[in-house]
């Protein structure tokens, strides 16, 4: 449904970047967050209701207040606690008022969950930062931020503090400028005919309609799907989040990059770190380094990922499949910490140096990642299909000794070795270019 979206209110999105840029000739920063504001309330109004416009202000209106009390604790309990509404099936009855079709439903179930992340990020931004006192300004920069339209429906999240410092030293247009933008959006348009091809041979997301057909399915044939599905979920919002930083890079602002292959991120914390970055920076600066603080204590750090998983499955609904996903993605998180942990004891260390040479510890490491590696695509199965397409992998793949359980985990060993060589390829151009 994003997509249909954006292919019906593109016209907006190319409208938005030149009137912004006219903004900052003729404007000042302060002039060009009304703008951000106005313009995306004006967007709403027209392609959805005044009803959903009233909800997304009010919200952010709502923890406006609630972070003047200077307690983080508190914008925490009102975020979740609008989640929870929000994803809620008892509340039905409200939802319907706020809607008149299924897609107003979707676009209103993503838009409060990314402005609930950006309400989040401004309120504790300011309180960490010690603003007591508020000005005009400071809710002008508020309601920029969290209305600004190329990121509002699609993301990734920018954290409030880097948004307002970018916005504030943002530059014009220029040559070079312009022909990196049209190159990045030709890149971007390749991927998506990329998608488009890809989706119109392998229909990966319509099984999940039509559970019944996969029963036919032998394991291999089970196993393409469920390398399918991932694949082309990294196809879509490489496409998403690529083409969205591109139009925000011409209003003078970085955001996160897109998604790294799925195919190269054989941990399940390089998983978490790479594929959507905008996300990972909010929950390690919200989340994840309150609780662990400067301590670092392996104990500690389990139990900020476990809260971080907690919200975070709340955040994409709190299904049974959704809890299933955050509960393989925690445990395949906490194990690498554990195994991160054991690896850098000195008992460790001394078995690596007289056992293990660098080719072997690259062995060793693919083969105690190709557990996890299975577990991370189950996982994501899971989380792009249904409960019970899940499960059909677990019973028939991860179940299914000794095949094709040993090939498969094989084919990940492999492809522990294929993300290896990734990295050690990155890390040598990262020198090569500094």
């Amino acid at each position: 449904m994003i997509q249909h979206a954006i292919q019906k209110h593109w016209l907006w999105i190319v409208l938005h970047i030149f009137l912004s840029q006219m903004c900052q000739h003729l404007v000042t920063t302060k002039g060009l967050n009304i703008f951000f504001t106005g313009y995306t309330t004006l967007f709403l109004l027209l392609s959805m209701s005044w009803k959903i416009t009233v909800c997304f202000a009010v919200y952010v209106l709502l923890m406006f207040g609630v972070h003047k009390l200077g307690r983080s604790y508190l914008c925490f309990g009102l975020t979740t606690t609008v989640l929870f509404f929000l994803h809620n099936n008892k509340h039905v009855n409200v939802k319907s008022f706020l809607i008149d079709d299924e897609k107003e439903g979707f676009l209103l179930d993503v838009g409060m969950a990314w402005l609930s992340a950006r309400c989040v990020s401004f309120s504790l931004d300011r309180i960490w930062q010690g603003h007591q006192t508020t000005s005009w300004d400071d809710v002008v920069s508020i309601y920029g931020y969290c209305f600004y339209l190329p990121l509002f429906f699609t993301g990734p999240i920018t954290l409030y503090s880097e948004f307002v410092e970018q916005l504030n030293t943002s530059k014009h247009w220029t040559a070079n400028r312009l022909i990196n933008t049209f190159m990045s959006f030709l890149h971007y348009l390749v991927a998506y005919l990329m998608l488009e091809l890809f989706q119109h041979f392998v229909y990966s997301s319509a099984i999940q309609f039509y559970p019944e057909v996969a029963d036919n399915f032998d394991s291999w044939t089970l196993c393409g799907l469920g390398y399918a599905l991932p694949v082309a979920f990294y196809l879509k919002y490489f496409v998403i989040y690529g083409a969205a930083g591109t139009l925000a890079s011409l209003d003078g602002l970085a955001v996160p990059p897109p998604p790294k292959c799925i195919s190269r991120l054989h941990r399940c914390t390089f998983l978490w770190r790479h594929f959507d970055r905008g996300l990972h920076l909010w929950i390690l600066r919200y989340l994840y380094q309150p609780i662990v603080g400067e301590s670092g204590k392996l104990c500690k750090r389990i139990l900020a990922s476990s809260v971080s998983f907690g919200f975070v499955s709340l955040w994409h609904g709190l299904d049974k499949a959704v809890c299933i996903w955050g509960f393989f993605n925690f445990v395949g998180v906490a194990s690498e910490m554990l195994a991160g942990w054991v690896s850098s004891s000195r008992l460790f260390q001394i078995f690596q140096e007289n056992w293990l040479s660098v080719s072997g510890q690259r062995r060793f490491e693919s083969l105690c990642a190709a557990p996890f590696f299975m577990l991370m695509c189950i996982s994501c199965i899971f989380f792009l299909s249904n409960w019970n397409l899940g499960w059909k992998f677990i019973n028939k793949i991860a179940l299914g000794f000794p095949v094709p359980l040993l090939p498969v985990l094989f084919i990940m060993y492999c492809g522990g070795h294929v993300s290896l060589d990734v990295q050690e390829w990155e890390r040598r151009k990262e020198k090569t270019t500094t």
